[in-house]
C-alpha cells in the first residue's frame, strides 16, 4: 500500500481560468482519473489546508490518496504530467508505505 499526499496552490494561470474553463478541466481530471480508481486507487480525503496548523504548510489544498502498489502511485504521478496540472498548481507530494519510523529516526 501506498499513500500519497498532495499539497497545492492555485497559479496565476489557473485564475485566469473562466469559471468554465476550470470546471471543465476538473471534469477531464476525473475522467483521466477513473481509470486508477478502477484499479483500486482512493481518495481518503480532499481538503482545504487549515491556516491555523502549526508548522503547517502554507499550500491551500490537500489530497490524499491510497494505492495498492508503488506502480499505480507513479502513474497517478504520470497522469499528474500528462494533463498539465503543475502548470495550473504549486505543488508538494509525498508518497509512502505503511512503515514504523521509529527505529530509523532512533538510528540516524
Amino acid at each position: 500500500m501506498k499513500y500519497y499526499i498532495e499539497t497545492f496552490t492555485p497559479k496565476p494561470a489557473w485564475l485566469e481560468l473562466s469559471k468554465e474553463e476550470r470546471a471543465e478541466y476538473m471534469n477531464r481530471i476525473a475522467l483521466s482519473s477513473q481509470p486508477l480508481v478502477d484499479q483500486g486507487g482512493e481518495v481518503v480525503v480532499m481538503s482545504e489546508n487549515d491556516s491555523d496548523t502549526v508548522q503547517g504548510l502554507k499550500h491551500q489544498f490537500f489530497v490524499i490518496w491510497k494505492f495498492p502498489t508503488d506502480e499505480l502511485a507513479k502513474a497517478f504521478e504520470t497522469l499528474g504530467l500528462e494533463e498539465g496540472w503543475y502548470n495550473y498548481f504549486d505543488q508538494f507530494n509525498l508518497k509512502g508505505g505503511d512503515v514504523d519510523i521509529t527505529e530509523k529516526l532512533v538510528n540516524l
